[in-house]
Formats: structure tokens, C-alpha cells, sequence
């Protein structure tokens, strides 16, 4: 959910804690274009996902946030390219109709930092939630242009390897 007021991963973990994996679809290859002053574009796949949209909903309704994109749309990040390279991507069906089971959720701090947040499942306490919660953090970096994936995705387009690549 975009626009939280917190920043504890742990208040998202007890919001979602009970819930199973979330089931998905993938759709076609999308960009969000570069941007004024940024040097890349962001290739995505969309995914279709009741799931995704209920999980949403439950965390917007249970947490305080300010909805500053009240349209929710699934996505996938696949690699940022270079800025005007992502319209050769778009509508690639590559991945389109693969359905998927995402069996962790990734809250993204206002500190640039990331924890997973398992599903599965199993309703605890929210003491025992917390307690046996563990987060891995990763350090989110400023996106910047990669070649080589640039030129994953290139060979993807032109069959020369194997959809699994893409995905890593």
C-alpha cells in the first residue's frame, strides 16, 4: 500500500498475519517512462490479482495513509533501461498468462530499506506475530540504468534464451 503514514513493517505484518499466498497472473510488458531529470525508464509486467487488491484494501482500512494514487495497479519491476529504450518492451507477452503463487509481501520504508513480510497462513497472536517476525533488510539503492539486463531483456525479445532468465 503507497502513502502510509508509518514506518513500521511490523504494523503491515500484523494487518496481513493469517493471510495465505497470494495467487497472481502476469500480464504484458508495460514502462513507467522516465520522468523529467531521471536517465531511465522502469520495465514492468502487470499482474492481475484479486488478492493483490484485497490485501491492499485490508491494509488502506486498517492503517493510516494518505492515497495519493487511489487507482491501484500491480506491477512487477523486471529492470530499469535506458530512458527511451522501454518502448521496445512494451507489449511483450513473454510472460503473459503465467500464473504465480507470491508467498512474501515487501515493505519498502521511508528509510530506504525493505522487509519481507511472510504469508502463510497461520493466524497468531499479535505478540507472537511480532516476536517471531523476522525481517531481512536490504538497502534500497537510487534505481540507475543496467546494461546487462538491457541486454537480458533484448535477448528475450529476439528467443535467443529462456523466459526463467528474465525472472531473477
Amino acid at each position: 500500500k503507497f502513502g502510509l503514514h508509518g514506518n513500521d513493517a511490523k504494523e503491515v505484518a500484523d494487518v496481513l498475519a493469517g493471510e495465505p499466498p497470494v495467487k497472481a497472473k502476469l500480464g504484458k510488458v508495460s514502462i513507467f517512462p522516465a520522468k523529467e531529470g531521471v536517465d531511465y525508464d522502469v520495465v514492468k509486467v502487470d499482474i492481475d490479482s484479486p488478492d493483490l487488491h484485497r490485501l491492499n484494501k485490508k491494509i488502506a482500512d486498517a492503517l493510516p495513509n494518505t492515497d495519493t494514487h487511489p487507482e491501484y495497479k500491480p506491477h512487477a519491476t523486471i529492470a530499469y533501461v535506458k530512458k527511451g529504450d522501454g518502448q521496445k518492451y512494451v507489449g511483450d507477452s513473454s510472460l503473459d498468462g503465467k500464473e504465480v503463487e507470491l508467498n512474501s509481501i515487501t515493505f519498502s520504508s521511508k528509510d530506504r530499506e525493505r522487509f519481507e513480510i511472510p504469508l502463510g497462513g497461520k493466524k497468531q497472536g499479535k505478540q507472537e506475530t511480532v516476536k517471531d517476525y523476522r525481517l531481512s533488510t536490504t538497502p534500497i539503492t537510487e534505481p540507475e540504468y543496467d546494461p546487462e539486463m538491457q541486454a537480458i531483456l533484448d535477448a528475450s525479445l529476439s528467443n535467443d534464451i529462456n523466459d526463467e532468465a528474465i525472472i531473477r
